[in-house]
């Protein structure tokens, strides 16, 4: 059981692996899981065929365990809710088996289990239990892929992956952490001036500190340990917006990678950020749907280019399955105006989306997806850069396998796929501010619209087969003619993502960044994008149905 932390030691030196017991146990886990890896892949798994008897390998076996520690601090109404945080923990571990050795390729499978033993013998043990199993359902899968050669080409059960390299590599781990310092006080001090604010019915606050262990061993003899540390600060505050007490919430926060990136000054942007949000929203307007020119600020830029085109029309499993043909097949055509490049760096220090080795303990690699408009490459793991070889495009994964966790919590695997991380989009033909947002108003004028639409931040989803996007904004502005805006409220933008990418018509001053939380089938991933302004002729606005809800029967006191 783990110890609890007194508040006033909380955020104090604060290291998963070092303060809460698990550092102590990472030789054990790296040798008990030896041991049983090295053991399963003497197995020779009998078959038979026309009464001849064979027997089938393991080529290549893989252990990932991960731990997890969250620790969280909760307010409300300027006062801390408990005496002590709320803390838990968790570990799993997820297998990876290849088996077969065959000229055209293995067949990989993935087991898994939670609630792992850190003692060497113990670990061994659950390993032992849950290897029989991985390795007969590979062994099956393989087969079936052998019989799939019978009448095609290229068997979908079997992929000639490149092997792997050895790697041994131990993150340093940050000696000083965090010191608690004044940050819970920062944080106190915010959220009694947020009650203050005129108009603030109930307001809340949480820090959120999570860190995230992982220690990949593999049969050629890697042993790859990582860690990585979140820290989120959030705000939310309601309101009231009319006569007929019709309740509004507005949020704000940051989310950091590493403790020591907090700063007070980040605390303060945010609180004049969610007072001056809270203010405009009190005076809110509605917008009917309809094709608007749309200026994207930097960050509503990134999570624009992020839903429409790089974390998932562009990611090798999902091209290599047809799950999404878009922009299949088009490797070194055009896909957006030749001024705009993507780059996506997962080697980047200290970014919310960094790592140095992808959850196939391949090492993390810069790839350029979009070069001066013509597309050349894709998200890539070893599956999906096997797929494309199949197909006679040379590529081997960039490092992009990744994953939120080992195991559902409902059961079942959390299966790794490639995925997006430190996201950036640069142009070659940026407008200094002051002109870029004059081209703004031209654009409105020019296209007789009545009004324009600024959007800010916000966050999206994408209709992988189909290619159409949407996008829900953290805040949107209508603009008229003159320069005017109001806030409007409950809309989102959506379109063609093809079409939209090949309409913008303007970059500017200044670059942006946002961080989020992406999900897919493996789960959610943290990530960081970068871009500066967009411009459009027009996107289609949609306004959303009006609540069904009654008013309040009392109003609030």
């Amino acid at each position: 059981m783990l110890e609890t932390i007194p508040k006033e030691e909380f955020f104090h030196v604060w290291n998963p692996m070092v303060n809460k017991g698990i550092q102590k146990y990472a030789n054990e886990i790296v040798r008990g899981t030896r041991e049983a890896l090295k053991h399963w892949m003497t197995a020779k798994i009998p078959f038979r065929i026309e009464d001849k008897s064979i027997k089938i390998h393991p080529k290549y076996i893989s252990s990932s365990f991960w731990h997890k520690f969250v620790e969280q601090l909760k307010f409300s109404d300027g006062i801390m809710i408990g005496d002590k945080p709320i803390e838990f923990t968790k570990s799993c571990i997820r297998l990876n088996a290849q088996v077969g050795k065959d000229k055209r390729g293995s067949s990989v499978m993935y087991g898994g289990f939670d609630d792992v033993d850190y003692r060497k013998k113990p670990i061994r043990k659950q390993l032992e239990g849950n290897l029989d199993p991985l390795i007969k359902i590979t062994a099956e899968s393989y087969m079936n892929g052998i019989a799939q050669s019978i009448r095609l080409e290229r068997p979908t059960e079997i992929h000639l992956q490149k092997g792997n390299k050895k790697i041994i590599y131990h993150q340093e781990y940050n000696p000083r952490g965090i010191t608690r310092g004044n940050m819970i006080k920062d944080v106190e001090e915010i959220i009694r001036e947020l009650d203050k604010v005129p108009g603030v019915i109930r307001c809340e606050s949480t820090i959120d500190l999570a860190g995230f262990e992982n220690i990949f061993v593999d049969t050629i003899g890697s042993d790859i340990r990582q860690y990585k540390e979140f820290l989120e600060i959030r705000m939310k505050l309601w309101g009231v917006e009319n006569k007929k007490h019709e309740e509004f919430i507005i949020s704000n926060g940051f989310l950091v990678s590493g403790k020591s990136r907090y700063k007070k000054k980040r605390l303060e942007i945010t609180f004049n950020e969610i007072v001056s949000d809270f203010e405009a929203r009190k005076k809110i307007a509605t917008m009917n749907s309809g094709l608007y020119p749309v200026m994207m600020d930097g960050q509503a830029a990134a999570v624009f280019i992020h839903e429409a085109l790089a974390a998932h029309l562009l990611s090798g499993r999902y091209i290599t399955e047809d799950i999404s043909t878009l922009f299949k097949d088009r490797l070194g055509s055009i896909i957006l105006p030749e001024y705009i490049s993507i780059i996506d760096d997962p080697s980047l220090k200290n970014q919310i989306g960094s790592y140095m080795y992808d959850d196939e303990g391949v090492k993390a690699k810069k790839v350029v997806l979009v070069e001066k408009g013509k597309l050349m490459d894709y998200l890539l793991d070893n599956v999906s850069a096997a797929k494309l070889m199949k197909q006679g495009i040379e590529r081997e994964s960039n490092g992009h396998s990744r994953s939120e966790w080992g195991t559902m919590e409902t059961g079942g695997l959390i299966i790794p796929e490639p995925r997006i991380s430190n996201l950036l989009v640069e142009s070659e033909n940026l407008m200094e501010e002051p002109e870029f947002y004059d081209s703004f108003l031209k654009t409105i004028k020019d296209s007789h619209s009545k009004y324009g639409i600024i959007v800010e931040g916000g966050g999206g989803r994408v209709n992988v087969g189909e290619g159409f996007f949407a996008m829900y904004p953290r805040k949107v502005w209508r603009v008229d003619q003159r320069g005017n805006k109001k806030m409007i409220k409950n809309v989102h933008l959506t379109g063609n993502a093809e079409e939209t990418l090949r309409s913008i018509i303007a970059t500017g001053k200044p670059y942006s960044s946002c961080t989020g939380e992406c999900g897919a089938d493996s789960g959610y991933v943290p990530t960081e994008q970068n871009s500066p302004s967009f411009l459009f002729p027009q996107l289609q606005l949609v306004s959303e149905p009006k609540g069904n809800s009654t008013p309040r029967i009392l109003p609030w006191m």
